[in-house]
């Protein structure tokens, strides 16, 4: 089973072999494919009776559970569709790297969830997506450039966005909606 090392040596997904280039370039689109998925059943989620009562139970558990709400069954289903998206996840992402190991779900990775939370953005669906492909790109790049201090610069990324975008770097279509509106607004009250 590979030991400590975890489970490695995945050469077939389906039958297709993963060493062909044409088959590793499939197995991205049908991850693409599968994000794109999820934000899109998250979002109808959102839009929903049960996303309201999500938000709800979020900002005032007290006041649901008077409107007669079990705030708890809420939370389980949240819970349990978190899991299903995230076991999809995982499906995926071992045929696309070839392993999984011990430290593939270690300190490190949850952290890397969480600066691309943050640096996106968690009040919107998208914000997260946009996160997790910038925190990805940068950690490419900043470990090709500087491999012993890559993670300062990734600080310094995490550090520069909170300072400046506190909402992530989805509020940067928000911030130029209104930095639009306040010109005209002020043009029209004149």
């Amino acid at each position: 089973m590979g030991g400590f090392n975890g489970l490695s040596r995945f050469r077939y997904f389906f039958g297709y072999n993963l060493d062909d280039p044409v088959n590793q370039q499939m197995l991205y689109f049908i991850a693409a494919g599968v994000l794109l998925v999820v934000v899109a059943v998250a979002l109808q989620l959102r839009r929903s009776r049960y996303g309201e009562l999500l938000v709800a139970v979020r900002d005032a558990e007290e006041r649901v559970r008077f409107l007669g709400y079990d705030a708890a069954n809420i939370k389980v289903v949240a819970y349990a569709t978190a899991a299903l998206f995230a076991s999809v996840a995982g499906a995926i992402f071992v045929p696309v790297v070839g392993i999984i190991s011990p430290a593939s779900i270690g300190i490190v990775p949850s952290i890397m969830f969480i600066l691309g939370v943050a640096i996106g953005g968690r009040a919107s669906l998208v914000g997260p997506v946009v996160g997790a492909l910038a925190v990805a790109a940068a950690q490419t790049a900043l470990s090709e450039q500087f491999p012993s201090a890559w993670t300062y610069a990734q600080g310094l990324l995490f550090i520069v966005v909170i300072a400046l975008l506190p909402g992530g770097i989805a509020s940067i279509a928000a911030a130029t909606k209104r930095f639009r509106k306040e010109p005209a607004t002020a043009e029209a009250t004149a």
